[in-house]
């Protein structure tokens, strides 16, 4: 018989309401609380000029024309650490008829590649008595299959001849002869799925279950073989592992170490960046690399970052997010990242400094963040995995959390650079400001639940 729930608690505001303000705030000491009630996820404005290029999804229009350009498109499906990038399909794969894993499918023009979905309903860790959470901001969509209906409206509307993609757009599932045929077969606009870690806000089964099993899966090894014992998907692909020194600085290095058995294009590679001696990989990255055409390339903005790889077009090192929501040792990105020849586009790393009392570090926070987008030499940095979610158990009870603005952070590490430069003499010290200077050029993006942002 279930306990008789208790009273729910005041919801807290939307993460992106405190990024302005840095402070400590522990987690509440009681047992665990019923769901409480979601917060509406953020409606953000599109922004133009130089700005970066940022939109809702409820902005259907906007997105539309977003979806027509060449250019990826990275969505936060909810308040915490929920993704889809949606890749164009590169020009000369479509052409290479030939290579018919690597050429778009039919009405097909960008790849959808979700990372850690967890949508709905609680998450737990060893049982509701250890830990449990939920959302406390509604998710942008509240299924997969929502996502999926907005994915095929998206295609259909920003086809060659097609309309402009707003609302007025055919909807999903309405009968046509290519929609029923999709049913049919139990096929998906969600092409790929990512799983970082085993723990459940990253490898939530429930929200997973809802994909058809027909989705080609990547995962870690724990996660991996987690996700295969429920039965449900064909195949879970263990995800590659980058050591430091496989890149060695050969631009086709990603090509070869990125390689799996998983149904995905040629021209796009998942893996994962681990910190040497982190045996439960805990603070690690997840990479999507791929080649860009150069109509898409970003390498050539005039905006600053981006700048790791080739200084060349599609055709040079590649392009790729890298994805660290628990956070990862800046001098490892530098070493695989950047010596694989990838220019990062986008890092996406936490804020929030957490750490399980006494002394158990879990996410890096926001002076790891700088550090990071430095390393990787990431166009922008995009917090990831700070929802204030309410939680409950024994974990509740231990975990403390530090809120970081990115003014602070930045400070908080420009000090520790000036601090350690006056040790260095002459040539050598002008020579590490300059570099200094240049690993600063990322744009820092806060995305709340259902907005996106173009990389260009």
């Amino acid at each position: 018989m279930e306990t008789p729930p208790l009273p729910p608690t005041q919801p807290q505001p939307h993460p992106s309401a405190h990024r302005a303000a840095t402070g400590s705030a522990a987690a509440a000491a009681e047992p665990p609380p019923p769901p409480p009630p979601l917060l509406p996820p953020s409606a953000s404005q599109p922004a133009r000029g130089k700005d970066p290029i940022t939109l809702h999804i409820s902005d259907r229009a906007a997105l539309a024309a977003a979806w027509r350009t060449p250019h990826p498109i990275l969505t936060h499906l909810n308040a915490d650490t929920t993704w889809v990038l949606h890749l164009r399909y590169p020009a000369a794969a479509a052409a290479a008829a030939a290579a018919a894993a690597s050429s778009p499918p039919p009405g097909r023009s960008r790849f959808n590649v979700v990372l850690d979905p967890w949508l709905r309903g609680p998450q737990t860790d060893g049982g509701r008595w250890f830990s449990i959470q939920w959302h406390v901001v509604a998710p942008g969509v509240r299924t997969m299959a929502e996502l999926d209906a907005l994915l095929g409206d998206l295609e259909r509307g920003s086809g060659d001849g097609g309309n402009d993609g707003d609302e007025s757009t055919t909807p999903a599932g309405d009968g046509t002869a290519e929609e029923r045929e999709r049913e049919r077969n139990g096929t998906s606009y969600i092409d790929a799925v990512a799983v970082s870690h085993e723990f459940t806000d990253h490898c939530h089964e429930a929200t997973l279950r809802e994909l058809p099993a027909s989705t080609p899966v990547l995962a870690p090894g724990r996660a991996a073989r987690l996700i295969r014992s429920w039965g449900h998907f064909d195949r879970v692909t263990p995800m590659p592992a980058l050591a430091a020194d496989q890149g060695g600085g050969r631009e086709d290095d990603w090509r070869v170490s990125l390689r799996t058995e998983a149904a995905l294009p040629s021209w796009l590679g998942i893996g994962r960046v681990v910190t040497p001696g982190n045996a439960l990989y805990y603070h690690s990255a997840l990479v999507v690399a791929w080649e860009a055409d150069d109509d898409s390339s970003s390498s050539s903005s005039s905006s600053g970052g981006g700048g790791s790889g080739s200084s060349g077009g599609g055709g040079g090192g590649g392009e790729a997010i890298v994805y660290s929501p628990h956070g990862i040792e800046p001098g490892v990105l530098a070493d695989v990242v950047a010596g694989a020849g990838l220019r990062t586009l986008a890092l996406l790393h936490g804020l929030d400094d957490v750490r399980l009392r006494p002394a158990k570090r879990l996410n890096l926070g926001g002076v790891n963040g700088v550090a990071a987008a430095r390393a990787c030499r990431a166009r922008y940095w995009v917090p990831t995995h700070d929802e204030p979610k309410k939680g409950g158990g024994l974990v509740a009870l231990l975990l403390s959390r530090t809120r970081w603005s990115v003014a602070d952070a930045e400070g908080r590490t420009t000090t520790a650079a000036a601090a350690a430069a006056v040790v260095v003499r002459g040539g050598e010290q002008q020579q590490q400001q300059q570099q200094q200077e240049e690993e600063a050029g990322y744009r820092f993006v806060d995305l709340g639940s259902g907005d996106a942002l173009v990389l260009a």
